[in-house]
């Protein structure tokens, strides 16, 4: 990964490609089930999109006459640095390794997206002030995931835990429209 280092700078989405978000027929969102509200809020935003909120140990359910065009990962907010160890550890290659089966599998399509939401500060945790232990390693297993699959659409978006859910989804609606492969995208308190 040495040579595959993002550079972040303050930078709107300057086009939107509104195609991109029209063509998506099946979105896969995963989550705790305690973020059934965040994942509720997310969902509302594809109103003629067949949505499946699913949890973190279940296998999404694919139609046979279609597949997945985007799985939309979100990362729990409630792991805090002063709470790592062998089990938070534990839980984050458990759901690390369930995106990564989804995102590669033969239920997503070849360009589809994979988004993974995390709660970071809106910088990857990459500060002295480490708020959430899973948004530190999010952006590597995005890099890596594009790396490997790279006709897969890749955004990895860091937030604010305080944040408000609807604007964050906002925020995700946003991203789904912009014209990389991959983007690394952290928002802070102001979402900024």
């Amino acid at each position: 990964m040495r040579n595959f280092i993002p550079v972040f700078k303050n930078e709107e989405i300057a086009t939107r490609n509104v195609n991109q978000l029209k063509a998506l027929k099946n979105i896969v969102i995963l989550s705790e089930s305690s973020d059934d509200d965040f994942s509720d809020t997310i969902s509302k935003k594809f109103s003629k999109v067949k949505v499946q909120k699913i949890h973190y140990g279940e296998k999404p359910k694919v139609a046979k006459d279609g597949s997945i065009d985007c799985l939309i990962a979100v990362l729990h907010k409630g792991k805090k640095s002063k709470e790592f160890n062998v089990d938070a550890l534990r839980d984050i290659f458990t759901r690390a390794n369930q995106v990564v089966d989804i995102a590669t599998s033969d239920k997503l399509n070849k360009d589809s997206f994979v988004v993974l939401v995390g709660f970071g500060g809106g910088d990857f945790g990459e500060n002295k002030n480490l708020k959430n232990i899973t948004s530190c390693c999010m952006k590597s297993l995005a890099s890596t995931l594009y790396l490997e699959y790279p006709d897969l659409k890749v955004r990895v978006l860091d937030f604010d835990a305080g944040s408000s859910e609807e604007n964050i989804s906002f925020k995700i609606i946003d991203e789904l429209q912009t014209y990389d492969h991959f983007s690394a995208v952290g928002y802070d308190a102001q979402l900024k």
